[in-house]
């Protein structure tokens, strides 16, 4: 025997379920650093999710095949055995996840291992519960016999034969049968909660709720098992699941480890021996109080163990139980004996019915008294309940004088009636309005049970005209020898599909309905248990559509070759629509660029001849007005080359501290005129080594970001950290941190910050200007270089701007960069004064622009206005540098330096393109016309100098 109650002896502490705050600090670790995993590596946080729960299954399967000479407790027993196989089909579970390099043939052996490890853990749990109380003893050989064999059928069934159903269709999700067995499963357990409720005497409180919290948790984890879809199965339902099976496994380790073993006197399923006497003395002690409560206790058992009320007629006072008053939310004291604590508590709608029930069995006009009506709850909600009663004492002329009966809670049998209810209208709504012809029959007959209403328009016949299969068959085939070829044909396919053990093929016949009409007709036929269901899809009209084709073959060929030429010259004019994109592209970076060249360059010329302070103030406006008309142009052009993957990297040796160097220069004027500090973060071994990459579209990702940080800044710092993340030996893996003290960014607005033309708010950018296409290029040359961006922001706070990105290593030692001098001017002056350059312009204003340019420093211009005169004076002197337009009227500057290779008196001298049009294509044609070098305009006069005086020094430097 078992002990009686869970009462008999105090839990051994006062923590909830027996868990010190140690024990719980150390879960919630567990389990935040399992979740932590899960961003790192998805198959890691499987990986120890599962293997936890293999490790308590192992514990508790050794400890019970250890004991087993010396504990009497059957279901340990039992339970130990059972999850010695549950955790081997886990480690297979584990092993066969999609992305381990174990099972490599099929992806989804996983979800198939989880479901028989479920089944087999549930089941076991419920027949272990059936042997508490029993004398019946636990044979370990026949037991490890039974579980092998039944383990080695499961797994053999996945891996070798493959006849376990499938559980996860790649593209589709879940199957059905994965989602029916997690219910099941979930049905398990709930029967096991109950029955551990019905036998919750034989375990300690702390006991009882651990099993019970375990049991709980893998009903939870089971529907999460229900919810997911991703291919990868690595959903968020998917992880709250094994973070789920981890509580579940932890509950049951210290319910069957821990609590159990750790006293003897304290087993999860204790069992006493109790003596004779005591139980004599403890008998006789209850039996004066189980008199009074023995009729209703002999209901409540019969009542299913559903709450218990007790009516007392001559006086209308009702015992409520406590089960009574917990179902609708109430502590024993909350609810008085009065009747009308049960009549105010029915809903209004139901209260006349249910209490016309009540009197007409006390006056005996019904057998039994049951009612199915809603109860108030405390929280003011309603409850469906099944309230049954019978009367248990009468006087001696038959009155009635005491009632008991029963509540039980029914509310989710009626959403579940609700639902099949509207399921059963919806599915009747589809049916009825489907187009297609739909037949329904049942039973040994095929009685006719269903015909929609499509049938009955398409046909002609109701249900009543056809009530069984047999009545069809003659008036839908009445040709005696069609309708055999029919029928030999459905039993052909009938036996093909018995055989293969799958679905009938569809069938395509001539129906003759009942007005004689032929209809052309396919057949698609599925069984749901006794019933058969037939689809028909009228083909008629696209057989007589197919027939008109035959009859129009020759006319539709020709349209079939009309359409081909319709088609081709659509792909042409396609073709020509995306040339003209790029010609527009292109035209336009020259049209805006050459005007704004002849703005800024007349700028600078003005503000080197302006003294008045108001004047030269003015000039700097205008020059930084047109600067910043120029940036937007170049942001455009960049983000349209990028769009077309037109923009591509280059691969040159550098060092990062050449290329945050000049950001740095380039910052730090911005910054002092704000009054910031920019504060630069990395470490020399960083800053110098030696890379791989396209250093200037790296330092346009940080003009970008600390531009924008030192705009939204008002006062104290912007900064620059630079870490390195990663190295391999062949490459390195660096993280960039902008961080700023500025506005800072509101969350709902950061995930649009990085979209081209985006501005977060109109105000912001009246105030502070800006395209919004800087984040977006960057975040565009940040993949490009095969890192990620993003952005941690606080209203009032700040912002840091993040991005990583992956570069080769070089084997070039790298050496820092000197960039051209401030004094090119003087430079030029002093080793190359009266060199001869020609200038090949067709504006007037950039040749005025570039001959005050070159002739302040010294040098000798001729100009041409067009590609002809410039062949010509090419022809006739020799000069030491050209600087060609490129697009001009009449001959351009790419015939014309073509020309001037082939035949002048200055085949080798260098030719650099300066042209508004700075596309990769433009750039490619002159480079392929025999230029040395590209300068795109807008041109900074600096840029301009320091070019010539690199191409002067060539002839110098070839002697």
């Amino acid at each position: 025997m078992f002990s009686a109650s869970a009462n008999d002896r105090p839990d051994r502490n006062n923590h909830f379920l027996g868990i010190t705050p140690g024990e719980g600090l150390v879960v919630v670790v567990l389990l935040f650093g399992t979740h932590l995993a899960s961003y790192y590596n998805y198959l890691l946080f499987h990986a120890a999710a599962e293997l936890f729960s293999v490790l308590i299954a192992g514990t508790i399967a050794i400890i019970a095949i250890n004991c087993w000479g010396t504990v009497r407790n059957q279901y340990v027993l039992f339970i130990g055995i059972s999850y010695l196989f549950v955790g081997f089909i886990d480690i297979l579970h584990t092993l066969a996840y999609k992305g381990m390099p174990v099972f490599k043939d099929y992806d989804y052996y996983a979800p198939q291992l989880w479901i028989a490890a479920r089944y087999l853990e549930s089941i076991s749990m419920l027949i272990g519960l059936s042997l508490l109380g029993s004398n019946r003893r636990v044979n370990l050989h026949w037991s490890m016999a039974g579980y092998s064999l039944v383990t080695a059928w499961l797994v053999a069934s996945i891996f070798y034969y493959k006849n376990f159903p499938v559980c996860f269709v790649a593209g589709q999700g879940l199957t059905d049968f994965k989602v029916f067995s997690e219910y099941i499963i979930c049905s398990i357990m709930l029967g096991n909660i109950a029955l551990l409720y019905w036998r919750r005497q034989y375990f300690t409180s702390n006991v009882y709720r651990l099993l019970s919290g375990s049991a709980i948790l893998m009903i939870g984890m089971e529907l999460c098992f229900t919810l997911y879809f991703s291919d990868s199965m690595s959903d968020a339902f998917n992880q709250i699941g094994h973070l789920l099976k981890i509580g579940t496994f932890y509950l049951m380790y210290k319910a069957v480890i821990v609590t159990a073993f750790r006293d003897p006197m304290d087993l999860l399923f204790r069992e006493i021996s109790q003596k004779e006497a005591e139980l004599e003395a403890r008998v006789i002690e209850r039996t004066a109080q189980l008199s009074e409560a023995e009729f209703r206790l002999k209901f409540a058992l019969e009542g299913s163990g559903s709450a218990v009320w007790d009516w007392n007629l001559t006086d209308n006072t009702v015992f409520f139980s406590h089960q009574w008053k917990a179902m609708l939310g109430f502590a024993d004291d909350e609810i008085g004996n009065g009747l009308d604590e049960w009549e105010m508590r029915v809903h209004p709608e139901d209260k006349a019915e249910t209490i016309a029930l009540v009197e007409a069995y006390l006056a005996d006009k019904t057998t039994g008294y049951r009612s199915e009506h809603r109860v108030q709850c405390k929280d003011g909600s309603y409850k469906w309940i099944l309230d049954r009663g019978i009367v248990v004492s009468r006087s001696d002329d038959g009155k009635p004088l005491r009632m008991i009966g029963t509540h039980t809670d029914i509310s989710k049998r009626k959403e579940t009636e609700l639902q099949l209810s509207q399921n059963e209208k919806l599915f009747h709504a589809i049916c009825d309005t489907s187009p297609l012809a739909i037949y329904m029959s049942a039973g040994l007959e095929q009685e006719a049970a269903y015909i929609n209403p499509a049938f009955t328009r398409l046909f002609g016949y109701t249900i009543s005209d056809i009530p069984s299969i047999a009545a069809w068959w003659p008036k839908a085939y009445p040709d005696p020898a069609y309708r055999q070829e029919v029928r030999d044909e459905w039993q052909r396919r009938v036996a093909e599909a018995i055989e293969s053990k799958s679905e009938i093929e569809p069938m395509e016949v001539v129906v003759t309905a009942r007005s004689g009409e032929k209809k052309n007709i396919i057949w698609r036929f599925v069984s749901i248990g006794e019933q058969n269901w037939a689809f028909g899809l009228d083909l008629t009209a696209r057989k007589q559509a197919e027939d008109e084709v035959r009859q129009h073959r020759d006319h539709l060929e020709a349209m079939v070759s009309e359409r081909t030429m319709a088609l081709l010259l659509a792909k042409e004019a396609a073709e020509a629509a995306n040339r003209a994109k790029s010609t527009f592209l292109a035209t336009m970076s020259h049209e805006l660029r050459t005007p704004l060249n002849g703005i800024l360059g007349m700028t600078e010329l003005a503000q080197r001849q302006a003294t008045d302070a108001k004047q030269i103030d003015y000039l700097n406006k205008a020059r930084k007005a047109a600067n910043n008309l120029l940036a937007i142009i170049k942001d455009v052009l960049d983000l349209s080359r990028i769009e077309a993957e037109r923009l591509k990297l280059e691969m040159n040796e550098f060092a990062l501290a050449d290329v945050i160097g000049n950001v740095s220069d380039l910052m730090h004027g911005l910054a002092l005129g704000k009054h910031l500090e920019l504060h630069i973060d990395i470490s020399p071994e960083v800053a110098h080594q030696s890379l791989q990459g396209d250093p200037q579209r790296l330092g346009q990702i940080l003009t970008n970001l600390i531009g924008n940080a030192i705009k939204f800044t008002d006062k104290g710092r912007v900064s620059l950290r630079v870490q390195r993340i990663d190295e391999t030996p062949s490459g390195i893996q660096l993280r960039f941190e902008v961080a700023d003290t500025g506005i800072g960014i509101a969350a709902e607005n950061q995930a649009r910050l990085f979209n081209a033309f985006e501005q977060l708010d109109g105000s912001l950018a009246r105030k502070f200007g800006g395209s919004g296409l800087g984040l977006a290029i960057s975040k565009r040359l940040v993949h490009m270089m095969r890192g990620e961006i993003g952005v941690v922001s606080e209203i009032g706070v700040g912002s840091t701007f993040w991005f990583t990105i992956r570069l080769p290593r070089s084997d070039v030692v790298a050496t820092p960069t000197i960039s051209a001098p401030p004094t090119t001017r003087a430079q030029l002056k002093a080793g190359h004064a009266g060199a001869c350059v020609l200038v090949v312009e067709d504006e007037p204003d950039n040749q005025d622009i570039t001959r005050g340019l070159l002739e302040e420093a010294g040098l000798v211009v001729d100009v041409a206005n067009d590609g002809a005169k410039a062949v010509d004076m090419a022809g006739q002197k020799r000069y030491d540098l050209i600087l060609m337009d490129v697009q001009m009227a009449g001959m351009d500057g790419l015939e014309a330096t073509r020309l001037i290779r082939q035949a002048s008196a200055n085949p080798s001298v260098p030719i650099v393109a300066l042209t508004a049009n700075v596309s990769l294509d433009i750039e490619m044609l002159c480079r392929a016309a025999g230029m040395d070098d590209f300068i795109g305009r807008p041109v900074e006069s600096e840029t301009l100098l320091s070019s010539v005086m690199k191409w002067l020094e060539v002839p110098a430097l070839a002697e």
